[in-house]
């Protein structure tokens, strides 16, 4: 190359290097004349944190930290995927084999050959980092310093109090480095600094100065080229950058991680600005008025109309465009901001893809749309802005394309740039693929103790209990009892994992521990129990009634769950029962054909499958596990219960208060229990028992909607507000597809491998 390409090459790449000026000592990069920025990277707390995710606690801590950073500075947010090495990142997920030489090292062995033999199919071998940067505007750069050192202390308490979340202020040879990083995508790269190594000592200022070269010539990339509509060459990779046109108000916590997962090598960058909402209304306001046409129209429906000669106001649109839509967006937002004594913030959403070819481009790409659509996000490519849409993702807090939108603190801190869920995650487990990006989906199901598996016959509903089952029996030292209808379905499975089949299971329903209600007296749990078990024993809801008899009976069933609650076992009870025969009519008619063995759990069987006829049994045979893991808990150890199915409970006020009451319990003590709902058409179709079942999903903090039919799915969609892109994946679908909700993600998932010879997946047909 001569001495002038390589004069205009330089010059050309300190053109698109979208910065000014470094200050060294400072950490600081100017980035537009008097605009001086600091970068901070954001680390999750260095151990583990107690308790679970709440949404709701959690969007309240990120609008206050918005709204700090809003009042002080224009910010930007950047989430970093960068590839990780497949061993190292595969030594991460799998669960270890070495030192675990029991009864399921083997299936160990099998799980982790199911994670290396589809690590390939989506982009899952990457670390994410995230970044924060600031920008102020100020005099000199004595000014800005002043400015951020005066804002360090109640950054890192905001950032602290977010469940210990750590921000340390970037040095200057760091940002750098990162920058170097971003437009040096391939892993293969020189390392950092190594154009300037005067000394041998790697990067410094110093060497950089003695070789006559500038802080740009240290990142600048080898290959940069903005030729193409939609994409760019930086280095040897292809890019392409985009921009999030529309986010609709209500959308998980994880739309942007989400969105960011689409490639193992991409940069998500949002651009914060906080907006004068006075003004703000008024120019939103003129511009509406202006595009607004206003004509007043005869009413002419009836004589009185055209004697009083009545006119309607009607007004219309003079533009339909994408200006007039921001203005009318914006002007609704100002006024629910002022109503709600909010702050309105611009946004800017930018993404950029990095790919080795432009086919793997072109594919990623088709599956960032499928990713946004599922969340009814419009995506769109920067066409022709390929180059300012590069420098925006940068973490220098220079935006150099005009695609902000307006929002609301309340809305912004609804999208997560932090993985805050991952830090309460101790055991991940394996979970299936994702259904529209094929990475995998890893998660803890100990943050989400009360779960439903509902689907259509056929869907994979008991296949995803042994699954779950298997996961967690894999991965913790914790016991699984399964309550199942259909005990036989569970045989083939319990020898293979070397567990336990009881049949017949009839304990004392009185013999309960001094905690099974947890803090309160027993029996008032004991007595929501008693009203369910009198109910369901006696059968009176599956009569047919008159209302007024129907809530006699219930009546009945409380006065004497009253008088029986304090017994402590059943031959005090039956004592009881016959010195007051009258009072207890009901408990009497239940002793007809009364069985009872003085049943325990052995402790020998980490795997326990109870079968069960009657919805009394069922009843029963819940409240003695929820007993029995009140007092395992004591021991340090934790019971998993699954209810295959839980359809009769729901059809009786007295069963659904008390699993209700169950469910709330099992959140406070973190037991999970998992609900299979068999027959949910049936349910949502019964007006008693839909009303119940109503209250039921309340008390629910993960579902996994396999394939349902149109009735019972409307159910789930209005009251889960599932999107309307996520339908797809629960309509007509293979076993194991479906779609899973918690409280902080909505993922459509694919558990359904066709490979009839996998030894893993075949534990569970």
């Amino acid at each position: 190359m001569s001495k002038n390409a390589q004069v205009s090459n330089r010059a050309f790449m300190h053109k698109i290097i979208p910065y000014r000026y470094c200050y060294e000592e400072a950490g600081m990069i100017e980035t537009e004349n008097g605009v001086y920025t600091r970068t901070y990277k954001i680390s999750p707390p260095d151990e583990a944190v107690k308790g679970s995710y709440h949404s709701k606690m959690t969007r309240m801590q990120m609008e206050n930290i918005l709204q700090k950073l809003a009042e002080n500075f224009t910010f930007e947010f950047t989430i970093r995927n960068c590839r990780m090495d497949k061993e190292e990142y595969l030594s991460k997920v799998m669960i270890p084999e070495k030192g675990n030489e029991d009864a399921y090292h083997h299936l160990r062995t099998l799980y982790n050959r199911v994670l290396q033999e589809n690590c390939d199919i989506g982009h899952n071998n990457f670390t994410r980092e995230v970044y924060l940067t600031l920008a102020v505007e100020a005099d000199t750069s004595d000014m800005a310093l002043e400015h951020f050192v005066g804002a360090e202390q109640w950054l890192e308490e905001v950032f602290q109090s977010l469940y210990g979340f750590r921000i340390q202020a970037m040095e200057l040879a760091e940002r750098l480095e990162l920058l170097y990083d971003i437009y040096h995508p391939d892993s293969g790269a020189a390392k950092f600094g190594s154009k300037v190594d005067y000394d041998g000592n790697g990067f410094s200022i110093k060497s950089m100065q003695r070789m006559k070269m500038d802080t740009k010539d240290t990142i600048a990339p080898e290959r940069y080229e903005c030729k193409a509509r939609d994409y760019m060459r930086v280095g040897s990779f292809y890019a392409r950058t985009f921009f999030i046109n529309s986010i609709p108000e209500c959308v998980p916590d994880s739309v942007l991680l989400d969105l960011a997962s689409v490639s193992s090598n991409s940069i998500l960058s949002v651009h914060y600005q906080s907006v004068d909402q006075e003004l703000g209304f008024k120019v939103a306001a003129k511009m509406v008025r202006e595009n607004t046409e206003v004509k007043n129209i005869p009413i002419r429906d009836t004589v009185s109309d055209r004697k009083k000669h009545r006119m309607q106001r009607q007004e219309r649109n003079i533009r339909e465009d994408e200006d007039e839509y921001f203005y009318r967006t914006a002007l609704n937002l100002f006024k629910q901001a002022k109503a709600k004594n909010q702050t309105a913030i611009q946004a800017a959403f930018i993404i950029t893809l990095f790919a080795e070819s432009l086919e793997e481009l072109n594919r990623d790409s088709s599956l960032l749309y499928l990713s946004a659509s599922k969340y009814v996000c419009q995506i769109r490519c920067l066409d022709l802005q390929q180059n300012e849409g590069f420098q925006s993702i940068l973490p220098l807090g220079n935006l150099k394309v005009d695609v902000r939108r307006m929002f609301s603190v309340e809305q912004m801190a609804t999208m997560q740039p932090l993985s805050i869920q991952g830090i309460f995650e101790k055991v991940r487990t394996f979970y299936g693929l994702n259904a529209i990006n094929d990475n995998f989906v890893f998660m803890d199901r100990a943050n989400f103790p009360t779960a439903m598996i509902a689907g259509v016959t056929g869907s994979g509903k008991t296949t995803s209990v042994k699954r779950e089952a298997t996961n967690t029996l894999l991965s913790t030292r914790d016991d699984v009892v399964i309550l199942a209808r259909h005990p036989e379905e569970y045989l083939a499975y319990v020898e293979k994992l070397h567990g336990q089949m009881l049949y017949g299971f009839s304990p004392d329903i009185f013999d309960k521990d001094g905690n099974y209600n947890l803090n309160s007296e027993k029996c008032i749990l004991q007595k929501i129990f008693l009203e369910a078990y009198l109910t369901s024993k006696v059968g009176f809801h599956q009569q047919r009634l008159l209302p007024d008899a129907l809530q006699e009976y219930y009546r009945q069933a409380e006065r004497e769950a009253e008088l029986l609650c304090n017994c402590d076992s059943m031959n005090e009870a039956l004592i009881y029962a016959k010195e007051h025969p009258v009072e207890l009519q009901l408990f009497v008619k239940t002793l007809e054909n009364f069985r009872f063995a003085a049943d325990h759990l052995s402790g020998n069987h980490r795997l326990v499958v109870m079968g069960y006829e009657k919805e009394d049994e069922l009843l029963v045979n819940l409240d003695y596990l929820w007993n029995h893991a009140v007092q395992s808990k004591k021991k340090n150890r934790t019971v998993w219960i699954f209810v295959d199915s839980i359809d009769e409970l729901i059809y009786s006020t007295t069963c659904s208060d008390y699993l209700i009451s169950l469910l709330e319990r099992a959140e406070m003590l973190k037991v999970p229990i998992t609900l299979v709902v068999q027959d949910a058409v049936h349910i949502v179709t019964n007006q008693k028992a839909v009303i119940e079942f109503d209250y039921l999903l309340n008390k629910i903090r993960y579902f996994k909607l396999l394939s349902l039919g149109p009735v019972e799915r409307k159910k789930f969609i209005e009251r889960l507000n599932i999107s309307q892109q996520l339908i797809p994946y629960f309509v007509d679908r293979g076993p194991g597809e479906g779609i899973l909700i918690t409280p902080s993600a909505n993922i459509a998932v694919n558990d359904r491998f066709e490979e009839k010879d996998n030894e893993f997946y075949k534990l569970f047909h």
